[in-house]
């Protein structure tokens, strides 16, 4: 089930104008169906699948035509590979979780870049980066998100929200919510403040009608 439905879009971006109601905190969240496009996992499946077939067709009693000993291999793999991509619990099950935080935390600050959320007045953009197929969560706060806060605290965050993705974005969106006491406390609002950013989940990968949209 994808975790971004359209109740679940409108109530993330409800959580975002409530935050920053309160807060001089300015928050963009960014969700991706994958961090990176790694094919070592479908590659390592589709070899395994390759050979195993290759052996059985060699070794079973069963006598298999010499046209049938090249291509059955060849079609096992691709459909070991087309499972791996298919398959997010396959795929996560076979990447260890370092390698996944890695790809995820690479992502997420190369879109803090890219989504300007690095270019706010008093450098308080926080991005929330949602890498769907990892099943991850990154917090990449600005120098004042992290002055004030501390990478310990963005960490934690990170951590509660990943445990909401399963439930999908209204139960994301809820805990996000939660973080609005601290952020009023540490980095109120100022008289002044403006809405820099767009509230609308930024979804990678969308049309580039509805992507223009976003970024409006």
């Amino acid at each position: 089930m994808s975790f971004l439905s359209d109740a679940g879009e409108r109530a993330l971006e409800q959580a975002i104008a409530s935050l920053e109601a309160v807060s001089s905190v300015e928050v963009v969240i960014a969700l991706r169906r994958r961090a990176r496009y790694a094919l070592t996992q479908h590659a390592t499946v589709g070899v395994i699948t390759a050979i195993a077939v290759l052996a059985f067709t060699l070794y079973s009693p069963v006598v298999f035509a010499l046209w049938h000993i090249l291509t059955l291999p060849i079609f096992a793999g691709l459909l070991g590979a087309i499972l791996v991509e298919a398959l997010p619990p396959l795929y996560r099950f076979l990447a260890p979780p370092w390698l996944r935080n890695d790809h995820v935390r690479e992502a997420a600050y190369a879109a803090f870049i890219e989504r300007g959320v690095h270019a706010t007045r008093d450098r308080t953009g926080m991005l929330i980066y949602i890498a769907e197929r990892e099943r991850m969560v990154e917090i990449v706060g600005d120098l004042a998100i992290v002055d004030k806060l501390g990478i310990e605290t963005l960490a934690a965050w990170a951590g509660e929200l990943e445990a909401m993705l399963p439930k999908g974005a209204e139960a994301f969106a809820k805990q996000l919510g939660t973080f609005a006491s601290v952020l009023s406390e540490m980095l109120p609002r100022r008289t002044d403040d403006v809405d820099e950013l767009s509230n609308d989940v930024q979804v990678f990968g969308r049309p580039p009608r509805q992507r223009r949209a976003a970024l409006r």
